[in-house]
């Protein structure tokens, strides 16, 4: 065992699948004799057990139907007008040879069997007159009359039959009481003459098996009438008294000795079947060799399973480990049975899964305080430019004479940068809203005929989105698009639900942008989303890929954006968080 251990995987693979081979290929031949000549000896039986069942019934059924042809006789309008009273000599005569004529054409069509009939007035007739009856029979003198009268019926077998002179052979002769129908008298007695001849062709005339010979013996053991060659006969005489009621093989051959009655009478019925003759039927045989292949199949495949198991095992551990690496579960170590080549792989990928481990967490802490950095510096963007903007706003109200218009604006200032130094970095859309609507609301200071409309929905009031969004687009807005002093000027705000999206929109009616500008302008922003820690140094519209950037920092591909201008008509500026609030942490970058 110690030097089968300290074999190579090859080594081992190669010994283990020859020695289960070689078994496998000892085992399926012991099993596949074993199973053979399990399948000879049982069909051997089978076949003669079919024989002797088939050959009892129709036994059975030769002398059901011998009954029925004789009830149709014995109570046929033929013979039962024999018996009507008052009829002349010559009338009763006429009927009788009708009566004949009838019994005649039964016996032809019934293989030749002979019907005699006894009247109780002593006439006597049959239906063939080359069988001449002995007038020194009487029914009424037969020791079985009594119980012929009982049952109605009595079936009489053997040679030497009573009612002929001649034909001595083995033959059955069933005798029925025949009353007449109209008043239930007894009349008359009729016998019918079943030949050994016209019995072993309508009993034994099918062969069951074409190997298989049937034999009807009388209580002594001598044959009536056999089918086996008269060799055979030598060698079955040998066995007569050992055969039994059940199949049993006897050296050379299968035989089976089963009772038989007919009528009162006990038969035996001997099958043989000579055992060299008979073999097993193709399709038994393949279906025994397809039996054996399974099996062997089946070992094969089991040994297999054992060896691929061994082999395969470790390998489906680092795969399996391998994929919750992938799924971020880091830091798996494999547990490691194995002192051989199998030890050495694990071992290996424990350290290289604790090594890669400490690197993704080192590379991951560098990753977080880069974007947190770069996320603090987009924010420290926003405020110097709108602070810039709304002092120039006071200043101008101050030198326009208009204190308590420059104190409310300071008041609102201040409100919006107590709003700014809250360390929320997420703050509710409600909230959103309302910051972007006290900046517009300074805005009507500096621009004549600015309107704003905000409108959000219900459902989203609570919504969680990073704070700043909005105001550096109306901040856009009024910058850049409302140039002329002749106009009125609005912005419009909106957040509404598209599905299980939010989508936000800031739109101007300002000057908007001609097409070369917002061409440029769109390509910074799919630059912007497709890598949102690469800082864009490309100048102008600060305040639309500073919050482009910030979003999609945030939300990865969970983010869209899409910028819509036509000159001297506004611009749209649409942002649209997949999913909405369901999982929104969880947005990656589309």
């Amino acid at each position: 065992m110690k030097k089968f251990a300290g074999m190579g995987i090859w080594k081992k693979t190669v010994f283990i699948l020859l020695g289960i081979f070689l078994a496998s290929i000892l085992l399926c031949g012991v099993v596949f004799a074993f199973i053979y000549e399990h399948m000879q000896s049982t069909q051997r039986k089978e076949a003669v057990e079919k024989a002797d069942e088939a050959a009892r019934e129709r036994i059975r059924l030769y002398m059901a139907e011998i009954d029925e042809v004789s009830y149709n006789v014995a109570y046929s309008s033929w013979l039962q007008k024999i018996f009507d009273m008052g009829i002349t000599g010559n009338e009763r005569y006429k009927r009788i040879n009708e009566a004949v004529n009838f019994m005649n054409t039964l016996a032809f069509l019934n293989s030749d069997v002979q019907f005699s009939i006894f009247l109780l007035d002593g006439t006597r007739f049959n239906s063939n007159d080359w069988f001449r009856q002995d007038p020194r029979f009487h029914v009424e003198e037969q020791v079985w009359f009594e119980q012929l009268v009982e049952n109605e019926k009595y079936v009489w077998s053997g040679k030497n039959q009573p009612v002929f002179y001649k034909n001595k052979e083995w033959c059955v002769m069933p005798f029925y009481v025949v009353n007449n129908y109209n008043t239930l008298d007894r009349e008359a007695y009729l016998s019918v003459h079943i030949s050994l001849e016209t019995f072993r062709e309508n009993v034994f005339g099918e062969q069951v098996s074409d190997n298989c010979y049937q034999s009807l013996l009388d209580t002594q053991n001598r044959p009536v009438f056999t089918e086996m060659p008269e060799q055979m006969q030598k060698s079955v005489d040998d066995i007569l008294e050992s055969a039994g009621a059940e199949p049993e093989e006897t050296g050379r051959y299968t035989v089976k000795k089963s009772e038989v009655l007919i009528g009162d009478d006990t038969y035996y019925l001997l099958s043989v079947l000579e055992n060299s003759h008979a073999a097993a039927v193709n399709g038994q045989i393949w279906f025994s060799f397809a039996g054996v292949i399974g099996l062997m199949a089946v070992i094969l495949f089991v040994a297999a399973l054992s060896i691929s198991k061994y082999i395969t095992k470790p390998l489906i551990k680092c795969r399996n480990a391998m994929k919750q690496i992938a799924n971020n579960n880091l830091g798996l170590q494999i547990e490691n049975p194995y002192s051989d080549e199998f030890g050495e792989m694990l071992e290996s990928f424990n350290e290289m899964s604790s090594s890669i481990s400490g690197l993704i967490e080192i590379n991951r802490n560098i990753s977080v305080m880069q974007k947190r950095a770069e996320y603090q510096l987009l924010e420290r963007q926003i405020n110097p430019h709108f602070l810039f903007n709304t002092l120039e706003l006071i200043n101008a109200l101050i030198m326009e004479g208009r204190p308590e218009e420059a104190r409310k604006v300071c008041e609102t200032l201040g409100r919006l940068y107590h709003y700014n130094l809250r360390k929320d970095k997420y703050i509710t859309l409600r909230e959103e809203m309302e910051y972007t609507r006290q900046y517009l609301y300074l805005m009507t200071y500096k621009v004549r005929n600015l309107s704003f409309y905000c409108e959000m929905d219900p459902e989203l009031e609570e919504l969680k989105l990073i704070k700043v969004v909005l105001q550096p687009l109306a901040e856009n807005a009024v910058r850049h698009g409302f140039q002329k002093e002749n106009r009125e000027y609005c912005v419009s705000l909106t957040a509404e639900k598209v599905g299980t999206d939010v989508r936000l929109t800031v739109m101007d009616n300002g000057e908007g942008m001609d097409e070369g500008t917002l061409q440029s302008l769109q390509r910074q922003v799919e630059r912007i989303c497709e890598n949102p820690e690469r800082p864009d140094e490309e100048a102008g519209h600060i305040g639309v890929k500073n919050v482009v950037q910030r979003m999609a920092l945030e939300y990865g591909r969970g983010f869209q954006v899409s910028v819509l201008s036509k000159e001297g008509s506004g611009t749209r500026v649409e942002l649209m968080i997949r999913g909405g609030s369901e999982d929104v942490q969880n947005m990656h970058c589309r």
